[in-house]
């Protein structure tokens, strides 16, 4: 959900700049690399495939299709990319709100206090995960005349003036699922909870939100 993602960390950097009319860069002008004004919100940066190909799990002599377009974007960085010996365990952002479903939010608990370490039979509870996810609404509390100035520099990524910007995150996110799905998770040391369950989540980063947007006006 690469367009989700990025809407809510751009609204968030206008949430929490000091001043409300402080330079903050333009959606179309985020799409590349990050400027000043960018505050780490940029295309590049929500190339999550690029930072995960860089784990080196996945590294051959002869890369994927799906690889050599993820190392396009950013062939340099690509480059950097070292076999790390550490086990990784892959989670999606569905996951931790899977509050319909509590086996599978208590199979995601367990598995994750395996995965470092933790005693799943421990009675201690500073030694345990909690039962639930932690979960709170970071972003600075504004009066009302403040807001209304900072909400009106938010975005909606389905607007049809950032078509430019929702189509590169588009091609990123759909380039990631594939290649996640097809060659990250099968890779040596690679652990995910509920295989069929991550896999749903992954194909929705196929679809673009805002076409179930348009289709409900």
């Amino acid at each position: 959900m690469y367009n989700l993602q990025y809407q809510s960390l751009y609204n968030f950097r206008i949430q929490n700049l000091p001043k409300p009319n402080d330079p903050f860069v333009l959606p179309l002008d985020s799409i590349g690399q990050c400027n000043t004004d960018s505050l780490g919100v940029c295309t590049d940066h929500a190339n999550f495939a690029e930072y995960m190909y860089r784990m080196g799990k996945t590294l051959s002599a002869f890369p994927t299709p799906t690889e050599q377009e993820i190392i396009k974007y950013k062939p340099q960085s690509a480059a950097k990319a070292r076999v790390t010996r550490n086990p990784v365990m892959v989670l999606e952002m569905s996951q931790l709100q899977d509050s319909h479903n509590k086996s599978r939010t208590a199979q995601l608990r367990n598995d994750l206090m395996a995965f470092i370490g933790l005693d799943i039979d421990s009675h201690d509870p500073d030694k345990l995960l909690p039962a639930e996810p932690p979960h709170y609404t970071p972003g600075k509390k504004w009066d009302k005349e403040i807001q209304a100035t900072r909400d009106q520099r938010k975005i909606n990524i389905c607007d049809a003036s950032n078509d430019k910007l929702r189509q590169e995150l588009m091609q990123m996110s759909r380039l990631a699922s594939v290649w996640i799905r097809e060659s990250f998770l099968p890779a040596k040391d690679v652990f995910v909870s509920s295989p069929e369950f991550f896999h749903e989540a992954m194909m929705k980063w196929m679809d673009d939100p805002c076409d179930s947007v348009a289709k409900k006006k």
